[in-house]
């Protein structure tokens, strides 16, 4: 990937802002239980992507139901610089 050296903020209403500004994860928990939790960073800042190359084995990393992978162009690829985060807190929900 090559990308622009000088970080942005993101857009509102953006791809980036859509998959980078999630607050809450779930996670399988034991029996019929998900897990919930609140996740606490910094806005990040996007580098604005210029070019990019994929080689990799889906099938072999992923198992052969991934296999179709290898011919697929992404929807979007994206880079964010990231900062620290932190889980604040979490909770069981049945379901």
């Amino acid at each position: 990937m090559t990308a622009s050296a000088a970080g942005q903020l993101m857009l509102p209403g953006s791809i980036e802002e859509f998959i980078f500004e999630h607050y809450w994860g779930y996670a399988a928990g034991k029996g019929s239980y998900t897990t919930e939790y609140e996740v606490s960073h910094a806005s990040w800042m996007v580098n604005q992507v210029q070019s990019y190359s994929i080689d990799c084995d889906f099938s072999a990393m992923y198992g052969q139901e991934f296999e179709t992978l290898s011919g697929e162009k992404p929807t979007s690829v994206l880079l964010a610089e990231g900062s620290p985060i932190s889980v604040k807190w979490k909770r069981n929900r049945i379901g």
